[in-house]
């Protein structure tokens, strides 16, 4: 079945389905766990501009010191950011999760559109 998705249609296959085991919940819910805050998003949108510093990521986050390295930090467990020298950036996953984001939220917006 054709699934589309902001003037994109994906087939929806097996391979797209959450497996029902233990493992794949997990693997999903560290993921989304790491995504549930808007600092975080944040984080990964100011990073698939360009590298950045913590100094700069103080100002986009409005976080410093321990507030600011724990959000790091849980997107580094993630594999979705690394740091470099002084500056971090986007993994391969994090280009991949920042893609996902990306069709999640123009799927959102094609939503509420078609709501009112």
């Amino acid at each position: 079945q054709a699934i589309p998705v902001h003037n994109q249609v994906f087939e929806f296959n097996s391979d797209f389905i959450l497996k029902d085991d233990e493992e794949t919940f997990g693997r999903v819910s560290n993921y989304l766990g790491a995504l549930s805050s808007i600092e975080r998003i944040k984080i990964l949108t100011a990073l698939s501009e360009r590298d950045r510093s913590s100094k700069e990521m103080q100002k986009i986050t409005g976080k410093r010191g321990g507030s600011l390295y724990h959000h790091l930090n849980e997107l580094a467990k993630q594999n979705l950011i690394r740091k470099i020298g002084n500056n971090y950036s986007l993994t391969e996953n994090g280009k991949e999760i920042m893609i996902i984001l990306g069709l999640m939220n123009q799927q959102a917006i094609f939503l509420e559109k078609s709501i009112e």
